[in-house]
């Protein structure tokens, strides 16, 4: 009996030393998952750990509650050249391909990775969070797809493959300061990529989103800076932000697929409060938007206003807004620009081959429309209504001798032709004050009205001699009649 139970110790011992099991072998602080071997569930707690799947391995779990592969140390290095996955959908957050617990963690993927519910999830550490997938490579999952939580600062993200979710984001990244490049595909079924304060974006690829959802942003951002050079589309806004900067280069896209008639969706949204899910909530900063390309939606801008809310709510739009155009806004519900009623003193500047295609509405701000040199030959497909406030028209490229007419439209408005590099250049205005030329000088809306006027057309000469003689012998007869 003794030595029967020693070899079913020894049996059992050889078991868990199979190579299904133990394929990831460890020399000194380097990890290699070899080509053609299969490991399931692999827990590394070691700091400075180096790890390499290689083409042709697999590493996979399909348990509720085990990714994968679990990291507990600092330091990590992990590169994925084969395939990591946990194919488990059960929802409980656990049944990820990569589950994070430390500092300083690179992830470098030229394979696939996929989860069932997230596939790269950071759940505690203090930053450092690096995910780069290369051209042709591709990270997937049920929800989101990168999660970087607030505890995880400076996350970058560099993406030249596909990362992409079936029913949430493609990027969760809450850490402050955090980085994401895109040159390839970012695919979502919530919105595709999320993030907090001091985020910055640079799109040279696609963010596309699930277009059978409804009411989802292609990007979502508290503040920071949002560079596009490819294309955004969102079923809500393309881009949604509390306060920063937007540049939209030449040939790029933001496009909104939200219901004309909703005034909430457009390809730039602004929020009326500032909210990086750590401080109180508060009225957001400014805004700038330089668009060279092509925005769409709705709205092509928009800004949040509930009428049923006092104006000095906090979700209210009140703060000022920089708009730069020199591309297409192209707004299908007929409004382009949309800002809230509440908002501060804003301004949009029109040069080069700016069009607008619907109306522009400023806020209660002492707003600033500036038409610099147009090459375009249009101005505005409807109406510069300046709202409330004292609102100024510069006329930055041209003189008063450029004006060929200044009519009122009998409805508080007026109709301005311009003479343009293209041909003439026309669009309607309301509530603006005042207007400066390219020489310097200002007129009220009434004197530049009265300055294009018609003036009295002038009598032939020697009319009024003969109106005069006509006169006198009318009274001779007069005379002779009595």
């Amino acid at each position: 009996m003794t030595r029967i139970l020693l070899l079913s110790t020894a049996a059992l011992g050889l078991v868990a030393l199979t190579p299904a099991a133990q394929a990831c072998t460890l020399s000194a602080l380097s990890l290699t998952c070899a080509d053609g071997t299969t490991s399931t569930n692999q827990r590394w707690d070691q700091n400075g750990l180096t790890i390499l799947v290689e083409s042709g391995a697999t590493v996979s779990s399909t348990g509720a509650a085990t990714p994968a592969f679990r990291f507990g140390g600092n330091d990590i290095t992990l590169t994925n050249d084969g395939l990591i996955q946990n194919p488990n959908t059960a929802d409980n957050n656990a049944n990820n391909a990569i589950e994070v617990r430390g500092t300083n963690q690179t992830y470098i993927n030229n394979g696939t990775i996929s989860g069932g519910d997230r596939g790269i999830h950071s759940r505690g550490g203090d930053g450092g969070l690096t995910v780069i997938n290369a051209e042709s490579a591709l990270i997937e999952s049920r929800r989101q797809t990168v999660r970087g939580g607030e505890d995880y600062p400076g996350t970058t993200v560099i993406n030249d493959g596909v990362i992409r979710s079936t029913e949430g984001r493609a990027l969760q990244i809450r850490g402050q300061g955090s980085t994401v490049i895109n040159n390839g595909a970012l695919y979502g079924g919530e919105e595709v990529v999320e993030a907090r304060d001091d985020f910055t974006i640079i799109n040279n690829g696609l963010i596309q989103f699930d277009e059978s959802v409804a009411d989802q942003d292609g990007v979502q951002f508290a503040s920071g800076r949002a560079e596009n050079y490819g294309r955004i589309v969102g079923t809500d806004d393309a881009i949604d932000l509390d306060e920063g900067e937007v540049y939209n280069a030449p040939g790029a896209v933001l496009l909104s697929l939200g219901p004309d008639d909703d005034p909430n969706k457009a390809a730039i949204d602004m929020d009326g409060e500032f909210d990086n899910s750590r401080d109180p909530l508060r009225p957001a900063g400014s805004v700038r938007i330089v668009n060279e390309g092509y925005m769409e939606g709705p709205r092509a801008i928009s800004a949040a206003y509930d009428p049923s809310l006092p104006d000095d709510h906090v979700s209210q739009a009140r703060q000022s807004v920089e708009i730069v155009n020199s591309g297409t806004m192209l707004g299908r519900s007929g409004i382009a620009i949309g800002l809230a009623p509440t908002q501060g003193d804003s301004s949009l500047t029109l040069l080069g081959d700016s069009r607008i295609l619907g109306d522009v509405l400023f806020g209660a701000g002492d707003d600033l429309l500036s038409i610099d040199t147009l090459t375009s030959d249009l101005l505005i497909d409807g109406l510069f209504d300046g709202g409330a406030g004292e609102n100024t028209v510069s006329l930055v490229a041209y003189m008063l001798t450029d004006v060929l007419g200044f009519e009122a439209a009998g409805d508080g408005s007026y109709m301005l032709r311009l003479t343009g590099a293209a041909g003439e250049l026309a669009g309607g205005f309301r509530n603006w004050q005042s207007w400066l030329f390219a020489d310097g000088s200002r007129l009220s809306t009434a004197e530049f009205a009265a300055a294009l006027a018609p003036a009295p057309v002038p009598l032939p000469a020697g009319l009024p001699l003969l109106l005069a003689g006509l006169a006198g012998l009318g009274a001779l007869r007069l005379r002779a009649r009595g």
